[in-house]
């Protein structure tokens, strides 16, 4: 399911250039807040052998001008 909402979310992004601008700004956020957190180089290969992935979206309202969470 995260790989499948990844691949829709790459494939809407080079199209829909004010989504995109919003839902980086949004992840920014994100980050700001320490509500999410970038995983270190040296984590990314998982020696054993498991991965987890957590399920996330962006819903964005155009009338808005919003971008947010679809976790």
């Amino acid at each position: 399911m995260a790989l499948s909402r990844l691949s829709s979310l790459q494939k809407r992004m080079p199209i829909d250039l004010q989504c995109r601008e919003d839902y980086k700004h949004f992840m920014a956020v994100l980050l700001e807040k320490k509500y999410a957190e970038r995983v270190p180089a040296e984590e990314e290969d998982c020696q054993s052998g498991r991965t987890w992935y957590l399920p996330k979206h962006g819903v964005y309202h155009p009338q808005k001008k919003k971008t947010s969470s679809g976790i």
